[in-house]
């Protein structure tokens, strides 16, 4: 009976770790919640990788929007390139930046017409996601991406 329940406990062990691992995959989780994004049904995120950064693109199915996510590492967080693309951003013509207390210290955003993009930093690393829509952001589609945002800057 007793090693009936080590091993039961080993299974679940396994199962729930194993299943953790799944959802800590951050362009699995882009590809599952931008799928709720208008017109991003059924798109998958490509996934590559550049240095030790991971980047993920989704693209809509008509290719006139495009969902980006980069992961940088942990280290990102305080350095100064990321200070530097915040004030280059910030200089774009029509770029507002804000910042995003609700995806925790030191988050921001990015807001143009056609661009919203969320950057927070998180346990695996500092999460960017980008949305670039030819026709304009919807007021849902900005809520969308930041909580998307959220959901991988605190389980990812």
């Amino acid at each position: 009976m007793r090693r009936e329940t080590v091993l039961v406990l080993a299974i679940g062990a396994l199962t729930a770790m194993s299943g953790r691992a799944l959802a800590q995959n951050p362009c699995a989780t882009l590809s599952a919640q931008g799928a709720a994004l208008g017109g991003f049904a059924g798109a998958r995120a490509d996934t590559l990788k550049s240095g030790d950064n991971a980047i993920c693109d989704m693209w809509s199915q008509d290719r006139t929007a495009k969902l980006s996510l980069i992961v940088e590492p942990p280290r990102a967080a305080g350095g100064l390139a990321m200070r530097k693309m915040l004030a280059d951003n910030a200089k774009e013509p029509g770029m507002k930046v804000k910042d995003e207390p609700t995806l925790g210290t030191g988050a921001y955003s990015f807001m143009s017409t056609e661009q919203r993009s969320f950057t927070g930093v998180g346990k695996g690393g500092v999460y960017t996601l980008t949305l670039n829509r030819d026709a304009g952001i919807l007021a849902a589609d900005e809520d969308r991406v930041r909580a998307i945002t959220k959901q991988l800057v605190e389980r990812c």
